[in-house]
């Protein structure tokens, strides 16, 4: 049975850290998208106009397809601009493709996605562990001040990543949330380091609110995540997470830190205590512990 546990004490392994030199996106050729700024005024291929009331609408796996085009279009990735996935969508499993060869494998987002709680499935990003390329890579490279929302997540596959992977976002800066997500069948493996189960890497305030759990495996050769691979800066605030019971369901590997939840923290705080305890039931290797005491 799960139990309920505070986050009382910071002791997430701190056994890497972020250096100084470690560049927020490192990929000179799609810096990074800065949240606050102007709201975007590009006009997306889709039913709707961006708004709360009349949000812009993904219905279909090509509805998807040009939303993701188009945030390489838009210099604003989105920012002030709501999405609302109608049903439910699979994916045709290619996560490397981009518009052009200068563009990152995985478009940044700013805006807001509501899932509209349907199923999102079958994406696959099959990388070469290639340190200019295969980084920052999940559903979105970055998201930057974004909302993720009632969305059920299933059957992602995300492998040969050479740094900073989750199966939502590879980099997470300024203020976003991550709220009524839940995570069922995913995979996310790299090489260096900076992969966690949602998130590869946090620099900046996130809110995990009502995540749920079912089935998750994460894997590297440095540190590795649960949910988050490192924490760098901002406040991580939580408020309801639950995982799943059975070893077989939830399961870590990796090399210089490695955490049920957090692989690192070098810098920030950690808010909220409903979080489940996982330490008996998740098993370990090299320097795995429970996220808290």
């Amino acid at each position: 049975m799960k139990r309920l546990f505070f986050l009382s004490l910071l002791s997430l392994l701190l056994f890497a850290g972020c250096s100084d030199d470690t560049p927020a996106v490192p990929d000179d050729d799609n810096p990074p998208v800065i949240g606050g700024g102007s709201p975007s005024v590009y006009s997306y291929s889709l039913p709707g106009k961006g708004t709360s009331d009349e949000p812009y609408k993904i219905a279909t796996k090509e509805d998807f397809d040009t939303f993701m085009s188009e945030l390489y279009k838009d210099p604003a990735r989105g920012r002030g601009y709501v999405f609302l996935q109608t049903s439910p969508i699979k994916l045709s499993g290619d996560g490397n493709a981009a518009p052009s060869s200068s563009d990152h494998p995985r478009p940044d987002f700013c805006g807001t996605y509501y899932g509209g709680h349907n199923y999102l499935s079958g994406f696959r990003y099959e990388g070469r562990q290639n340190s200019s390329t295969d980084v920052r890579i999940g559903l979105f490279g970055t998201i930057s001040g974004a909302t993720i929302t009632d969305l059920f997540i299933k059957d992602f596959k995300i492998s040969g990543v050479y740094e900073m992977a989750g199966c939502l976002a590879g980099y997470a800066d300024k203020s976003s949330k991550i709220t009524s997500v839940t995570v069922e069948d995913v995979t996310v493996e790299g090489l260096t380091g900076s992969i966690g189960g949602l998130v590869g890497m946090m620099n900046g305030d996130l809110n995990f609110s009502g995540v749920k759990v079912k089935s998750l495996s994460v894997k590297s050769d440095g540190v590795t995540g649960g949910m988050i691979g490192i924490i760098c800066n901002g406040d991580l605030r939580i408020d309801g997470m639950s995982y799943p019971d059975g070893k077989d369901k939830f399961t870590i590997s990796g090399g210089t830190g490695v955490g049920g939840f957090v692989g690192s923290a070098t810098g920030g705080s950690i808010i909220g205590p409903n979080v489940y305890d996982m330490s008996k039931s998740v098993p370990s290797r090299n320097s795995f512990k429970p996220m808290a005491s």
